[in-house]
């Protein structure tokens, strides 16, 4: 299948914005991209921030596709004619499957988070160190490198957290990448959840690559499973997954997680955690908030750039 590539350069005051409307229409996530400059040799880097953010999704190149392309043109039009974000020129252009993938072959590098975890794509070989913990990724069409500042957050906050034997959440899973770490780093099991069938597929894909089939469970969906909301829209979960879970991780974005606070608070155990990231600082407070009216007590915030991690435990 060919897919229209729809970008946008935009201010970091308006990403959040701009995420939320490609969200509506696009497939496979969106993708949320600034330049990079190497620091060292051993996988660091931080952001040029001096270049402009470009918004990415996807969508078929197909009649329903070039409609859905006119939504995106439609609402960023509103947006600016009401000076409410400062959005530049809708571009697009046609690219096959192929095509996608060798785009990002040409800057997606080994990379190191927190003390042990190394994401590496999959096309190249890596020499790891003894207690290095290796994921390997080909992120295909779906949200998730480790590239972006909000998903190093998660990368770098699961290291941190996930104990052995944890069932964890990650709902919003793009390309697993998040999934795969948490089993990395000794989950029990990990169930993975997209609204989108492309990230679904592709984290499936990337399970199966790392030989993680037995602790990984990918479900397409758009509520969180274990919920009354799941049970009334959804399938019923397979036998033997969990229905509550040790810690959930979310790396969406803000209106999201706001939506989906008391349902992560219905299914996680009392005193245990949700990370959420993908969040733009001018939203944080809002974020705080309903978290709090859902049960959780904020403990920590990771800011990088202009996004933030928070860390919540739920009461």
């Amino acid at each position: 299948m060919n897919w229209l590539e729809i970008s946008v350069e935009t201010e970091a005051a308006a990403v959040e914005t701009v995420c939320a409307v490609m969200h509506e229409y696009g497939e496979g996530g969106v993708s949320v991209h600034q330049d990079v400059i190497p620091d060292d040799e051993d996988a660091a880097y931080h952001y040029d921030s001096s270049r402009p953010t470009i918004v990415s999704t996807y969508v078929p190149a197909t009649d329903d596709g070039l409609r859905r392309r006119e939504a995106i043109v439609a609402a960023f039009g509103h947006l600016t004619a009401f000076k409410l974000a400062d959005i530049g020129e809708v571009r697009s252009r046609e690219v096959a499957d192929e095509d996608w993938a060798n785009a990002w072959k040409e800057y997606f590098q080994p990379m190191r988070f927190g003390r042990r975890l190394v994401v590496k794509p999959s096309w190249q070989a890596f020499a790891s160190r003894p207690d290095d913990l290796v994921v390997e990724l080909d992120p295909g069409m779906a949200f998730g490198t480790g590239l972006h500042q909000t998903t190093a957050l998660c990368l770098e906050m699961l290291e941190n957290y996930v104990q052995p034997g944890m069932r964890v959440l990650d709902q919003g899973a793009g390309s697993g990448i998040l999934s795969l770490a948490a089993a990395r780093l000794g989950a029990g099991h990990v169930v993975a959840v997209d609204v989108s069938e492309v990230a679904v597929l592709t984290a499936r894909e990337n399970v199966a690559r790392n030989g993680l089939d037995n602790l990984i469970t990918v479900l397409p969906g758009s509520a969180v499973p274990g919920t009354a909301e799941w049970a009334a829209t959804h399938p019923p979960l397979p036998e033997g997954l969990p229905r509550s879970y040790d810690l959930v991780v979310a790396n969406i974005i803000a209106n999201v997680i706001i939506a989906l606070a008391p349902r992560f608070a219905e299914v996680l155990v009392p005193g245990c955690l949700l990370i959420a990231s993908g969040i733009i600082r001018e939203r944080e407070e809002e974020v705080r908030a309903a978290l709090q009216a859902a049960g959780f007590s904020v403990e920590r915030a990771e800011h990088r750039d202009e996004w933030v991690a928070l860390v919540a435990r739920r009461s």
